[in-house]
């Protein structure tokens, strides 16, 4: 077994989640991978809602070596489909009966200024990081109000020079998550946002690779 999580390093346990089954978008490596396996560790059921299957498959695996075997499942994802993220909402509660927990964090990024970027880029954007989030609050706050709990979050970020087609849609996740939180006031059901920040997955790494020049700098 690899190093415990550091999660694990809090006033959590092993067993604080168990029961609980959760979603997880974009969890083929990245932010995504680490709250999976956190997730995990805590003791809930953990679907990876991945669109690559070879980094789905591998997250799983590495996971379940990791962790046992039955801590996690892949399912292919395209969460901007429609019919993806029924089948994905149809899978999961087939085999676990319910979901507690779903965390938006897929993402794409595309980088360039307002003025310069092709609007199929900003599509693109809005399918992901926009469009996907809506499509799972209409997925699974259904059964989450049903049941009177869940936790609904989308990963977030807002602002930056070159980077509006992503960040823009980013934003638009907390004015999500903030009329949600209206709309269940009255409920357990929880709705939120939380921006991590830069971190430095792979995906950051690119990014940051074809930003610097816009702002002339280097990558370091």
């Amino acid at each position: 077994m690899s190093e415990t999580p550091l999660i694990g390093k809090g006033n959590l346990t092993a067993d604080s989640l168990k029961g609980q089954v959760a979603v997880v978008t974009g969890a083929g490596r990245g932010i995504g991978y680490e709250a999976a396996r956190a997730l995990a560790w805590l003791g809930a059921r953990v679907i990876l809602a991945e669109i690559y299957p070879a980094s789905g498959k591998a997250a799983a695996e590495s996971l379940c070596r990791e962790l046992g075997d039955g801590r996690v499942t892949f399912i292919q994802t395209d969460v901007g489909d429609e019919s993806s993220v029924a089948n994905l909402a149809s899978q999961a509660l087939k085999k676990f009966g319910k979901v507690d927990i779903v965390i938006n964090n897929a993402t794409v990024a595309p980088m360039g200024a307002v003025k310069d970027l092709p609007i199929k880029d900003w599509d693109y954007s809005y399918r992901v990081n926009l469009r996907g989030p809506v499509l799972l609050a209409k997925a699974f706050l259904s059964g989450m109000i049903e049941r009177d709990y869940g936790v609904f979050l989308c990963v977030s970020s807002v602002g930056g020079a070159y980077m509006g087609a992503y960040e823009i849609f980013k934003a638009a996740q907390v004015d999500l998550a903030c009329t949600l939180d209206a709309e269940l006031e009255s409920t357990h059901v929880i709705p939120l946002t939380i921006g991590p920040g830069l971190v430095y997955t792979p995906g950051a790494l690119a990014g940051i690779k074809e930003v610097a020049p816009m702002y002339g700098k280097t990558v370091e």
